[in-house]
């Protein structure tokens, strides 16, 4: 997803602005510490011109909440600049900066915007002196040179735009090719010619060598000539008069699939659902589009030509399918990016287009207005929106972006609220299947000490009569060691001694209780399964040690039937309260996606109507 400008959309931003030469600053307010509105006026006209540092600059039609105190920021610019004219709107060399010149003569200001980095807002006088900066710092190219208060801006770090020399591409292109590893043609165009990175991008996809081949993918003396012809067709489209008409139109390109980062149904990643998407073909099809403001809504390119979901799902499979379904249930068109240009091949995979073989497009092709898009397939996963101006497609797609991250944290939201209450319920049913285990295995303690009574008699009494004479703990645990090993049954039911605390674990096994005592123990080799270990009092007999077992169940049962109706209470007041939680966020998110519009004249009066019938008997019937 497109963030911030690129420097193709800075010289169409300061083409498009050209018409505020001549308007005077009203007024200057801070939406947050990073972006800024300038109120502009003239008798028959006013304009929102916004500022975000290292992000964007471009016009709005409609008012935006703005902070209750200036910041000491918008007070040093409101000193500065207020009441002066704008006399030219100019890009500093090839750089994303924006320069406004206000005033004339002696009391001529400079207001700078960085898009570049962490961006910055500066503001000089006639001599490039800083009088009022945004973010001061320092350079990190070793000059040591700080942009703050009374320091001089420094205008020889800005790269100017020269012209494009065939014999310099030429030679860069050869010793990139000697290089080993070769590096990637795109770096090496970008240090022989000052395009910027969005044309380049275009020329080099245009070898149909992949997105980012190396130099070496320019193989013959053809392909040479085939790529200086493409430069040299993208380098008059920033010269006069062509970069004079790249403000004339405006495209936003949708995605099929949300680029936001999150996760996808049943855990599925963000890039998977890219690849499913692509395969479903226009699943989103049937998606609502975005709606623009009325003097500047989008065209969608083509309409005709849009493949059918249905088809495109039912040629895919199941798994298109699939993605359809979740593609419509998350309102799945996003706005994803916006050019000035809309035959750049970036967009072709996207939009399903025959790529244009390299040398085949001259300036004239690249300039809006463009033609209908053609070629559509149904592999295609996006689409696109034209606009009258680039200023007009650059304030809905913010405005868009803005809703869309809000409908992204809405979704995130509600997913943690029933996370949540998910989580209380499986907690719940954890403690409640914990208490019915432990009722269970002490019923079949009690049931195994019942059914094999005798033996158990028989073995707790033979320690009781060794503990009377008084013979020594320790020597008492070798003895029934001994006598376990030397195969004594009474001894083999005997798991650990607790002494200490009067009692023994014994280890039964399991036998069906069929109401018959057994009086012999029993061997696990016998039975055929593990034996279970089971804890008595030495004082007590089998029968007691076994009511004592069915006690603790029933105390179990009653805690079980208690707990069960706590959780019941405690699950819908977690109900409850995340049935509240939601629409609050909905709320929220309703409020966030709200989009602003156009406060028009009489909206900002009282009116009052006065109706008066011609004569007397006419007051009634007004009334």
């Amino acid at each position: 997803m497109k963030t911030r400008f690129s420097s193709l959309d800075c010289a169409a931003t300061v083409s498009g602005l050209q018409e505020l030469v001549g308007m005077r600053l009203a007024n200057v307010y801070d939406i947050n510490p990073k972006t800024y509105i300038l109120k502009l006026a003239k008798p028959d006209h006013n304009c929102m011109l916004l500022v975000e540092s290292g992000v964007r600059v471009h016009t709005l039609d409609f008012s935006r909440d703005k902070a209750r105190v200036p910041s000491v920021f918008a007070l040093q610019l409101r000193k500065l600049l207020r009441t002066k004219r704008i006399e030219q709107v100019s890009q500093l060399g090839h750089d994303r900066i924006i320069s406004f010149a206000f005033g004339s003569g002696a009391a001529r200001m400079y207001l700078i915007v960085e898009l570049y980095a962490s961006g910055n807002v500066v503001a000089c006088d006639p001599q490039m002196v800083v009088e009022a900066v945004l973010r001061p710092h320092q350079y990190a190219d070793g000059s040591q040179l700080a942009v703050g208060a009374q320091q001089q801006y420094p205008m020889h770090l800005v790269s100017p735009h020269v012209p494009l020399d065939p014999a310099r591409v030429a030679d860069a292109l050869a010793r990139a090719r000697l290089a080993v590893p070769a590096p990637p043609l795109k770096q090496v165009l970008a240090e022989a010619c000052t395009l910027g990175p969005t044309l380049i991008e275009h020329v080099v996809l245009g070898l149909a060598a992949g997105p980012n081949p190396p130099a070496t993918a320019v193989r013959s003396q053809e392909d040479e000539q085939l790529l200086l012809l493409e430069l040299r067709a993208c380098q008059e489209l920033m010269e006069q008069p062509a970069i004079s008409r790249l403000a004339g139109g405006g495209f936003i390109v949708q995605r099929a699939v949300a680029p936001l980062k999150a996760q996808g149904a049943a855990g599925t990643s963000r890039r998977q659902m890219k690849k499913k998407a692509a395969a479903a073909g226009s699943a989103a099809d049937a998606a609502p589009v975005a709606a623009a403001d009325d003097d500047a809504a989008g065209v969608l390119l083509p309409d005709a030509q849009q493949p059918a979901a249905a088809a495109a799902a039912a040629a895919a499979g199941d798994d298109a399918a699939d993605v359809a379904g979740e593609a419509a249930a998350a309102n799945e068109l996003f706005f994803d990016e916006f050019s000035p240009l809309a035959v750049l091949r970036q967009y072709d995979a996207l939009l399903g287009r025959r790529p244009a073989p390299l040398g085949s497009l001259a300036a004239a092709d690249l300039l809006p207005p463009t033609p209908p898009a053609s070629g559509f397939s149904a592999s295609c996963s996006g689409r696109l929106l034209q606009f009258p101006s680039f200023m007009a497609a650059v304030a809905p797609f913010w405005g868009e972006l803005d809703s869309q991250k809000a409908r992204q944290a809405e979704r995130q939201a509600e997913a943690h609220v029933l996370s949540k209450l998910q989580a209380l319920r499986e907690d719940q049913n954890r403690r409640l299947e914990t208490l019915g285990n432990e009722q269970q295995q002490n019923r079949q303690r009690g049931w195994q000490l019942e059914a094999q009574a005798g033996a158990v008699d028989a073995c707790l009494e033979s320690l009781r009569n060794a503990l009377a004479t008084g013979i020594d703990w320790r020597q008492l645990e070798a003895m029934v060691k001994q006598a376990r090993r030397a195969g004594d049954p009474l001894a083999g039911l005997v798991h650990q001694l607790r002494l200490s605390e009067n009692r023994v674990t014994l280890a039964l096994v399991p036998v069906e209780c069929s109401g018959e005592e057994i009086t012999e123990p029993i061997s696990e080799t016998a039975q055929g399964q593990p034996a279970m270990t089971v804890e008595v009092d030495l004082s007590l007999t089998a029968h007691a040690n076994a009511r004592t077992y069915f006690e603790l169940a029933r105390h179990q049962q009653t805690k079980a039937g208690k707990t069960a109706i706590a959780s019941q209470q405690a699950i819908k007041r977690a109900e409850v309260k995340a049935r509240q939680g939601l629409q609050q966020v909905r709320q929220q998110a309703e409020l966030r996606v709200h989009a602003p519009r156009r406060v028009y004249w009489f909206e900002k009066f009282h009116w009052l109507f006065v109706l008066l019938g011609v004569a007397a008997a006419n007051d009634q019937s007004v009334v």
